[in-house]
C-alpha cells in the first residue's frame, strides 16, 4: 500500500516524528521516508543509536517482567511509543494473564498506531491506551481514565 494510504489520524508523513523514528530504529514498520531519513542522519553522526534503543528497550521489557514475576499486576507505561511487539502488555501479561496495562503517549500518532493494535482485544484480560494532553505526569493523572481503549483528557 502506498505511504499517503497508510497515514493514520493526526499523522503528517512530511514531517519527522520522534516516536516513528525510534519505531524504526527498533525494526518497526510503522514509519515513513522522513523518518528514516532522520533515523540515518543520527546514525551518522552517532553511529550506536540503534544499538542504544535497543538496549532501552530490553531493559524496559525486562522490567517488566522482573516486577510481573515479584507479583506487580498493574502497570502505567508512559511514553509508551508505537507498539513494536513484544510490548508491555504482552510481557506482563505472559507473566501473569490477570496483569493490568495502562499504555499513556501524548503523541497522536502513538494513539492511533495503538488503538489500531488493540481494535480486535477483549476486555480481558485489560490493556488500555490514552492520550495524555501534557507531558507532565501530574496534569496527566488529574483526570479519570475513560472506557477500555481511548484519550485521556485532564
Amino acid at each position: 500500500m502506498p505511504e499517503a494510504e497508510r497515514v493514520p489520524s493526526g499523522a503528517d508523513p512530511t514531517k519527522p516524528n520522534a516516536a516513528r523514528v525510534y519505531n524504526y530504529m527498533l525494526g518497526g514498520k510503522d514509519n515513513y521516508e522522513v523518518d528514516q531519513m532522520v533515523a540515518h542522519r543520527m546514525l551518522a553522526v552517532a553511529p550506536d543509536t540503534r544499538t542504544l534503543a535497543w538496549f532501552c528497550r530490553q531493559f524496559l521489557l525486562h522490567s517488566v517482567q522482573l516486577a510481573a514475576e515479584a507479583g506487580v499486576r498493574q502497570f502505567i507505561d508512559i511514553g509508551a511509543g508505537i507498539p513494536i511487539s513484544p510490548n508491555v502488555h504482552e510481557v506482563a501479561q505472559q507473566v501473569d494473564a490477570s496483569a493490568r496495562v495502562v499504555s499513556i503517549d501524548y503523541d497522536p500518532v502513538v494513539y492511533a498506531h495503538g488503538n489500531a493494535l488493540l481494535a480486535g482485544v477483549p476486555d480481558e484480560p485489560a490493556t488500555s491506551r490514552y492520550r495524555a494532553v501534557t507531558r507532565t505526569w501530574k496534569s496527566a493523572a488529574c483526570g479519570s481514565a475513560p472506557a477500555r481503549t481511548g484519550y485521556w483528557h485532564c
